[in-house]
């Protein structure tokens, strides 16, 4: 189906002589394909991520390097970055990304990531210096298609996909108060 809207769509913008009314709505429709292909991307990952195939274990200091070469703009600081983390470093690379991803397109300018044990096992901090959640929104960022980006072009996927990667892999993700620093904070116990 989005083929075909797509092929019509392109149809109609080649029409010479289209009324400026008439070439609006073959816009408006070839940019609502666009999104319905990003967001069926998305769904896409979010079956991916419900599979548990990124078994394994990792350290942060194995993700840097890639994570490094996906960020435009941000600082990168890791802390604790030699603990044994339970998830494969594809998976890992994952999570990283998309909160990375989010952080930087909500204008943080530095990335900081810890890692330790406690009682319950291994965990790890992800934390930014961007403008945070809203407490309106905190109770939703985990929602498909959930999105304060839509006009930029966020499908409200990405947190999503990291707590189905988590989930299927035995570990939990909650948005914590950031407290004087600011910014958001989230944290991931395995």
């Amino acid at each position: 189906p989005l083929t075909a809207i797509r092929g019509a769509a392109e149809l109609l913008e080649a029409e010479e002589g289209l009324p400026d009314e008439a070439r609006h709505l073959v816009n408006t429709i070839a940019g609502a394909e666009k999104r319905a292909v990003k967001l069926l991307g998305a769904a896409r990952q979010i079956a991916a991520a419900r599979m548990p195939e990124h078994r394994g274990t990792t350290q942060l200091r194995y993700c840097v390097p890639a994570l490094k070469s996906r960020l435009s703009t941000m600082e990168l600081d890791v802390v604790n970055d030699h603990v044994e983390l339970p998830l494969a470093r594809s998976g890992l690379e994952v999570v990283l990304g998309h909160l990375a991803e989010n952080a930087e397109e909500a204008g943080a300018t530095k990335l900081t990531l810890d890692s330790g044990r406690n009682d319950d096992g291994p965990w790890m901090t992800v934390s930014d210096n961007g403008p945070g959640i809203s407490t309106g929104n905190a109770s939703q960022v985990f929602e498909p298609f959930f999105t304060t980006r839509r006009d930029s072009g966020g499908t409200g996927m990405g947190l999503a996909i990291v707590q189905t990667l988590l989930l299927a892999h035995g570990a939990l993700i909650r948005l914590e108060d950031p407290g004087e620093a600011g910014g958001t904070r989230f944290h991931i116990q395995f």
